[in-house]
């Protein structure tokens, strides 16, 4: 079985090169590690909007206030609002299209980023949540193709790397894979994940030397699975 990697490395990104990115991007950022919904805040925002009931911006803010709250129905509405108001605010869509996974509209969600990236065609962070979407659709070529472009505007990535070879997996190009994997193990501070799935890998070619040995690294470098995996397939 071939674990999948999270959003880490391109949040990390985030964090790193803030100078280099739109606020739409780090957006998403400030919302995952948003404290819990402050209501005098949301106070001042309504106050604000009755006063102010053309600026998109406020009603961005609001939303934001409660997604972080879980309001997921209520943010996309007023990230709604500020789309109708302004059409090309692309944080608008890019947050809505996060509470609309959060809702399980992954069609909706996918739109929405696919407008984001017709607006900002280098905005990495809306081609890797659109291809995680697709791989989770099973529509691996179209996932491909987005953590293809993902690594092409941020190379020094891995998560891109990780997911592109589980997606490569899926469509049975073993080979393939095994470079995705390779590359994120030399871009990855821990790749005790990426060493274990190319281990996988290289013992569906028949490169069991080569299996045992990345199983090996992946068990020293402390990744759970491991073991179990090192007993199975190195003797």
């Amino acid at each position: 079985m071939f674990v999948r990697t999270c959003i880490i490395s391109i949040f990390l990104a985030v964090l790193n090169q803030v100078s280099a990115l739109n606020h739409t991007a780090l957006s998403l950022w400030c919302a995952s590690v948003a404290q819990p919904q402050n209501s005098s805040n949301m106070e001042e925002l309504n106050k604000a909007i009755v006063a102010n009931p053309r600026n998109p911006d406020l009603y961005i803010s609001r939303g934001r206030l409660k997604g972080v709250a879980a309001d997921y129905k209520g943010a996309i509405t007023d990230f709604s609002k500020a789309i109708e108001i302004y059409p090309k605010a692309t944080a608008a869509f890019f947050d809505r299209a996060s509470c609309k996974v959060k809702l399980k509209d992954y069609s909706g969600a996918i739109d929405d980023y696919s407008k984001v990236i017709l607006m900002e065609e280098k905005n990495y962070m809306a081609y890797y949540e659109r291809a995680n979407l697709f791989f989770d659709a099973q529509k691996f070529k179209e996932a491909i193709w987005d953590y293809s472009y993902v690594i092409k505007l941020y190379p020094e990535g891995t998560a891109a790397y990780f997911n592109r070879a589980l997606a490569k997996t899926e469509l049975k190009d073993y080979a393939g894979a095994i470079e995705d994997y390779t590359a994120a193990i030399k871009k990855d501070p821990n790749p005790g994940m990426a060493y274990y799935n190319r281990g996988l890998l290289k013992n569906k070619l028949k490169d069991n030397a080569g299996a045992c040995k990345d199983l090996k690294k992946a068990q020293e470098l402390k990744y759970e699975k491991a073991p179990a995996a090192v007993l199975q397939y190195c003797k």
